[in-house]
């Protein structure tokens, strides 16, 4: 087995006399290949896949995770937006601040999934994971090294 691929025991470190900021480690040392894939679906109001981002560990990281990946952002949604949480708040008149319905957040993040599994367990090619769709112009298609979103 090759260990310079595996994650490091710890993610953080603070100083020995535990006072000032923790420091983040690198997560990985090498890369990582995963078996089935990566597909991620960002909150365009948290993370972007470039320099100066909210999502540094990302970033730092994505260089190496080797294999099929892919990073999707997708406006007008907050973190909760891939949960039911976003729908359900909405029935009882509380709004999460994010663009999309509820609903619409839900069947992107439904539809995404499923092609995800499709492609990696059952072997079925989905168009969807290719490129932007028509269908969902709210995902945009990221390249962490290019620093482009289409």
């Amino acid at each position: 087995m090759d260990h310079s691929s595996s994650p490091s025991r710890a993610s953080t470190t603070r100083p020995p006399d535990g006072t000032g900021p923790i420091r983040r480690r690198p997560i990985l040392r090498g890369s990582l290949s995963a078996a089935a894939g990566l597909v991620t679906l960002t909150a365009s109001a948290w993370f972007t896949p470039f320099p100066g981002g909210q999502g540094t560990t990302w970033d730092r990281d994505w260089k190496h995770l080797a294999g099929w990946k892919r990073w999707l952002v997708v406006q007008g949604t907050v973190h909760p937006s891939f949960t039911d949480l976003d729908m359900l708040a909405g029935q009882i008149g509380v709004n999460l601040s994010g663009g999309l319905t509820g609903t619409r957040s839900v069947d992107i993040t439904r539809r995404y999934v499923a092609a995800f599994f499709d492609l990696h367990l059952r072997g079925k090619r989905q168009t969807l994971l290719d490129k932007p769709s028509p269908r969902y112009p709210e995902v945009a298609f990221c390249s962490p090294p290019a620093a482009t979103c289409h």
